[in-house]
């Protein structure tokens, strides 16, 4: 059971209680959290709440604390950046990939001022809807840190193209430094690796025509965003791929399917927060769309998701609720209750 689902069973979970009362909570009920819900939950013990009932922490202190656990895939930390910038509305998320560095635009993502960077990792502890953004940019810049990099920085620019600040993470260091060049309007996460023998090796793979680890993540995981995402100037975009379908449901604005033979097409105006694209064949989806796609991250499904092994599709869906690891959709009320909507969609054509 995680954070979450333990939250919906009824239940004030540990991560709001103080310490006496967690005491009594462990010795009359046993609570399984994953390591990152821990983590997050032991530092909000040692964070204070201000006026609001929030809970405040320094970016220093919390980055202190939380380097010295291994998160499960830091390496996932550029999807957790894409996630930022398409929850912050975002217009594209421009991202060049080198042997050594990694670096990630988040054009037209403004109105942030540096006072709101400097307190990042204080969204971790915010269950304010409208810190999604920083929350995400949060786990981005602590999965990067998780590979120890040789330093991040992260940039704002203002829409005239202006420096409007720049912040500099090594090591457990968080510091303000000057940006040099001219940035692009947006905000801009920046990992430079030190050099050693993964770099070279990737630098190697490159010469001789080998992908990068990076662009296959983001291929496998960002292709259906509604966001462009460019990666060294090419966009990742693909169509889902459905097989082929007897029939089709569109429910709203969807990306453009590819799908064999020719089905029944029905299509259905967008619902609150939600849109898909889901087709049936008596034949099995292997190797078909399955999943949905939040914040422009796109998370596996199993077909009976949608109601029958017969089904294959994609849901995009931005109030979906992930767990802390941002690596499984949380299977909560809210989301049966969506799945229940476009079944019955589907049942009715």
């Amino acid at each position: 059971m995680n954070f979450f689902q333990h939250q919906e069973a009824g239940s004030n979970p540990p991560l709001f209680l103080h310490k006496e009362g967690h005491r009594r909570a462990q010795n009359s009920r046993q609570v399984t959290l994953n390591p990152i819900d821990q983590m997050v939950a032991d530092l909000r013990w040692e964070a204070t709440p201000d006026s609001s009932g929030e809970f405040s922490m320094t970016s220093s202190a919390a980055l202190e604390k939380l380097a010295k656990f291994q998160l499960r895939a830091p390496e996932r930390y550029v999807l957790a950046a894409v996630a930022a910038g398409c929850s912050a509305g975002a217009t594209q998320i421009a991202i060049t990939i080198r042997p050594d560095s990694c670096r990630i635009e988040m054009l037209d993502w403004c109105g942030l001022q540096i006072e709101s960077l400097s307190g990042l990792f204080t969204s971790l502890f915010s269950s304010d809807p409208g810190l999604t953004p920083l929350r995400y940019l949060a786990r981005a810049v602590l999965g990067a840190a998780g590979l120890n990099p040789y330093y991040i920085t992260l940039r704002l620019t203002d829409p005239e193209g202006q420096d409007a600040g720049c912040l500099r993470v090594t090591g457990n260091r968080f510091s303000k430094v000057n940006a040099w060049g001219k940035g692009r309007p947006g905000l801009c996460l920046f990992v430079q690796e030190h050099a050693n023998a993964g770099v070279f090796q990737r630098l190697f793979g490159g010469l001789m025509g080998a992908q990068s680890p990076t662009l296959e993540l983001l291929r496998a995981n960002c292709s259906f965003s509604k966001t462009p995402i460019l990666v060294n100037g090419k966009s990742i975009a693909c169509p889902p791929r459905l097989g082929e379908c007897k029939k089709i449901l569109q429910v709203g604005e969807v990306l453009a399917g590819d799908w064999r033979g020719t089905p029944t097409m029905h299509t259905f105006p967008q619902q609150e927060h939600l849109s898909a694209l889901v087709g049936w064949s008596p034949k099995p989806a292997w190797g078909c769309a399955c999943g949905v796609v939040t914040h422009g991250v796109h998370y596996p499904l199993e077909p009976e998701a949608f109601g029958s092994a017969a089904a294959r599709g994609v849901i995009w869906c931005d109030d979906v609720r992930l767990d802390l690891s941002l690596e499984n959709v949380v299977e909560d009320e809210h989301w049966q209750a969506r799945l229940k909507s476009l079944k019955e969609l589907y049942a009715s054509v």
